[in-house]
């Protein structure tokens, strides 16, 4: 309080000499109020830049990892149909040990799947996410 006493206190003071020169202080004024508006502007037009480069990288990442996915989500397909046609020509083979090596590698590969697919879930979400923030955790 003691501040703004002394201030109010040093302009009625100092007042016979701005009523003297209305236009230099109201100059004075004028540009020291557009210096500190120009300064702040310049500061938060380098955050807001900096804030849509951040978007704009976010972006270019998003799309790449959608790319991804729907490509893993491709490869996935050619798998399975490869794997179906595996497991429906094994029991075909006569030898029973070349059907083993085949029932034990499509056991692996759909293990491998299995994986893949809690993956490709986990990054369905995250997209779900992304597009729709207001539907988290569904």
């Amino acid at each position: 309080m003691d501040m703004l006493k002394d201030a109010l206190e040093y302009i009625a003071k100092e007042w016979a000499v701005i009523e003297s020169a209305p236009l230099i202080f109201s100059t004075a004024i004028i540009l020291i109020g557009g210096a500190i508006w120009l300064g702040t502007r310049a500061f938060f037009r380098g955050r807001i830049d900096n804030a849509h480069d951040r978007e704009r990288t976010l972006e270019t990442h998003v799309g790449l990892l959608r790319e991804q996915f729907e490509n893993e989500k491709t490869e996935r397909g050619r798998i399975e149909a490869s794997l179906t046609e595996v497991r429906e020509a094994a029991p075909n083979i006569a030898d029973p040990e070349t059907r083993e090596i085949i029932f034990s590698s499509s056991a692996g590969a759909a293990r491998a799947l299995d994986g893949l697919s809690a993956t490709g879930d986990l990054i369905g979400d995250i997209f779900r996410n992304i597009e729709n923030p207001d539907n988290e955790g569904n």
